[in-house]
Formats: C-alpha cells, sequence, structure tokens
C-alpha cells in the first residue's frame, strides 16, 4: 500500500471512528455519566502523527476512553474471535496517561465488548496481529474474551 493509499485508508478510518465514538459517548450520557469528547486533528502527513496523539476517545468521569469501531457486526455476549484485541503494544507502551477503558463496538453499534484496564491488565498477553488492509504485522495485547463485559448501546 503507498503512503498516498495509506493516508487515504487513514482519513476514510479516522471520519468513520468519529461515528463509533458520538454512539458511545452519547449512550455514556444518557446513563448518566460526565462525558467529554476531546477534539482531534487530522495530520498533514506521517511525519506530523506524534503531534496530533489524542488524549482518548472519550473521557467519562474523567477516566480516559478509546472507541474500537469493529467492521464485524456481533451479538451481545458472543465475541466472534479467539481473542480480544486491546490495542497495539507499541501504541499503549508509549502512552503516558493510560486508558482506563477500551470499548469495542459491534459494526452495527447495537454493542459493546468492554476491557476494564485495572481489572484485566495482568492477563493480558501479546500477540502477532496480521493487518491485512496495511499489509503489515506488529504486536498487539489481547485478553480473553471470558474477561469482556457487555453492553448494549441502547
Amino acid at each position: 500500500m503507498s503512503s498516498k493509499d495509506w493516508d487515504e485508508s487513514f482519513i476514510d478510518r479516522f471520519k468513520q471512528s468519529r461515528k463509533t465514538e458520538m454512539v458511545v459517548a452519547v449512550w455514556l450520557l444518557s446513563r448518566g455519566n460526565e462525558v467529554r469528547v476531546p477534539q482531534k486533528t487530522l495530520r498533514s502527513d506521517w511525519s506530523e502523527r506524534m503531534n496530533h496523539a489524542d488524549e482518548g476517545d472519550v473521557i467519562v468521569n474523567g477516566k480516559r476512553c478509546e472507541v474500537k469501531g469493529l467492521r464485524r457486526n456481533f451479538e451481545l455476549g458472543k465475541w466472534p474471535f479467539p481473542y480480544a484485541l486491546v490495542c497495539s503494544k507499541w501504541s499503549y507502551d508509549r502512552s503516558e496517561k493510560k486508558p482506563d477503558v477500551y470499548f469495542l463496538v459491534s459494526g452495527d453499534h447495537t454493542c459493546a465488548a468492554v476491557i476494564d484496564v485495572r481489572a484485566t491488565r495482568d492477563r493480558w498477553k501479546v500477540v502477532k496481529q496480521e493487518d491485512f488492509e496495511r499489509g503489515e504485522t506488529y504486536d498487539a495485547y489481547s485478553i480473553d474474551p471470558s474477561l469482556l463485559q457487555w453492553y448494549e448501546l441502547k
């Protein structure tokens, strides 16, 4: 994949991710939480990427939440993969303020599998994850699906 293709792919993923973040933010608001959605900016090119690192996708009651929208639909309580990816090892390890929670959202936005970092961090494993779209393999943290918490996003 060329850098131009990668940039176009990144912009598409960036736009789609914002929709998923807003679904989670509205759901959290409807449950009486204090929610803030930090501003995000797109980088002009790859070399600027670290200047655009964010403080989290959604801040809820002062906790940093990362929202991962999956393309695949899944049902409440039925994780469709042998393990759940938390995030890339590099991304987590380099962050000064670690996320508190990860929301893994079904492609149709009907439900979310949630990872509570404090409750599960000691059970994370490192896996080699292949990214077919980008044509690369990277180290990622993962957990057993039995550790996921489940929520309907209604």
